[in-house]
């Protein structure tokens, strides 16, 4: 229980992430409620209205006309609209508050958040909710505090980005900040354009096109029932470009988002069973690339959602290799704009034809610190995010640092936990709004009326 005004009270966590919003009572050990942050919309057809779908049966359920959006881009709300929503089905679906009246509200935030964003989050905590306390906090200070660390190196590679923020006493030290955009998603859509463009193609039907399958072995064709209704209008197979990367005939062929199954949704089905295979068969090779010793390496099947499955061996490591060479992402990528260009960012990310390798982004993070600060900083490596889950990934990263780092020494925390590795900001925050000294730090809803929301800017900072 938190004190607030000289009474116990439950304070309310709330971390927004590209990928999932997490909500859940400080003191816990993992949030309540975690749901996803796209959400399903259909447009107004027909004479009817349109409509929103948040929460667990928001984009993962198959509707007609339905796009699957975002409110964040860059790691920040650029959509408030979308967000108040989200934030309503995070707080009323499976935490069942419907005020925060006897709450304060903590929320997470990127290093790179605008001050315009700050101000709408407080106005919503205190307008919306009633909350009589709020605040925020870095994520990756509190990623840092979930490690039990007040300084350390946070290495985050989640959906959209991968980040690395140097914390040196509970403060993020801005101007050292590294940005990319190889991450998760990209990961994702490599690997779905992997086996398209393999020969012979493979394409992958998820789980909303399946009716019913009967299992095969290893390497035949699907037997599988599909919903035929669903069945959106597929790219034409790939055509080979000079440099023998993989280039669509048209780039305009494929689902669109006038169809009945629109290209936003059947993207975001996709990416779920790439995510899937990612968690159960993809790995990060532990030494640097040789190609001669990954194919040493034993295979590992994996079933797609229509029931085919296969053994994959050098496959399941060359597109996380990615995170290490960049030079292994398709050539059709390296021209994608950068995620920041429209989201307001304080701190821009580069393009994906622009990023380095994860080790590169940690040595340019610690080069840009004081000389004193750098052994400490790589003596506290915290890696989170759910993509550095794969296995051999901690393992690669010690070794490159260790060839790059020189004479320092450099020691890695990587949370054993799925939860606290995936959650680590909340979990961070659970423990921070949970301690009887940080009730000072609150801003109350008096301070609020008095102050009005430019508060926000000066005290939490």
């Amino acid at each position: 229980m938190v004190v607030y005004g000289g009474d116990e009270v439950s304070a309310v966590v709330l971390d927004i992430g590209t990928s999932t919003t997490r909500a859940g009572y400080a003191g816990e050990d993992s949030p309540k409620s975690i749901i996803p942050t796209s959400y399903g919309y259909v447009p107004a057809r027909d004479g009817k209205e349109a409509q929103h779908y948040f929460g667990q049966a928001g984009p993962n359920v198959w509707r007609a006309h339905q796009r699957v959006l975002n409110p964040c881009q860059d790691g920040i709300v650029v959509d408030w609209d979308a967000a108040e929503q989200l934030i309503h089905s995070s707080l009323t679906g499976q935490l069942r508050i419907p005020s925060l009246a006897d709450s304060p509200l903590l929320t997470t935030e990127p290093s790179w958040n605008t001050k315009a964003n700050r101000e709408r989050m407080l106005e919503i905590a205190f307008e919306t909710w009633q909350a009589p306390a709020y605040y925020t906090v870095d994520r990756a200070v509190l990623a840092a505090f979930s490690a039990g660390k007040g300084t350390a190196l946070i290495v985050d590679i989640g959906q959209e980005l991968a980040t690395v923020t140097p914390v040196f006493d509970g403060f993020v030290l801005r101007k050292a900040i590294q940005k990319s955009s190889l991450a998760g998603g990209l990961l994702n859509t490599s690997l779905s354009t992997s086996f398209r463009t393999q020969q012979p193609p493979l394409q992958v039907r998820p789980h909303y096109l399946v009716k019913s399958k009967t299992p095969v072995e290893p390497g035949q064709p699907a037997n599988a029932v599909y919903r035929e209704e669903r069945m959106p209008h597929f790219a034409p197979a790939p055509v080979a470009a000079a440099e023998g990367d993989a280039v669509m005939q048209d780039s305009n062929a494929g689902p669109t988002e006038d169809d009945i199954t629109t290209a936003s949704f059947h993207a975001y089905a996709e990416a779920k069973v790439m995510t899937e295979y990612k968690e159960t068969t993809a790995a990060v090779f532990d030494h640097p690339w040789d190609e001669k010793a990954v194919t040493q390496r034993g295979s590992k099947p994996f079933e797609f959602p229509d029931g085919f499955n296969t053994y994959f061996g050098m496959h399941r490591y060359a597109i996380p290799e990615v995170l290490f060479n960049p030079r292994f992402l398709p050539a059709a990528f390296t021209h994608l704009p950068s995620p920041s260009a429209h989201s307001g960012s304080t701190i821009p990310t580069p393009a994906p034809g622009e990023s380095v390798s994860i080790p590169h982004m940690i040595i340019n993070a610690v080069n840009a610190c004081d000389a004193d600060v750098m052994p400490q900083l790589l003596l506290n490596i915290v890696v989170v995010g759910g993509t550095t889950s794969m296995p051999g990934f901690t393992d690669r990263l010690q070794r490159e640092m260790e060839s790059l780092s020189g004479s320092l020494k450099v020691k890695i925390h990587a949370p054993g936990n799925s939860v606290e590795r995936k959650y680590a900001s909340w979990l961070g925050g659970s423990i921070l709004a949970s301690l009887g000294t940080f009730h000072q730090l609150w801003i109350s809803a008096a301070e609020y009326k008095e102050q009005g929301k430019t508060i926000i800017n000066k005290r939490a900072r």
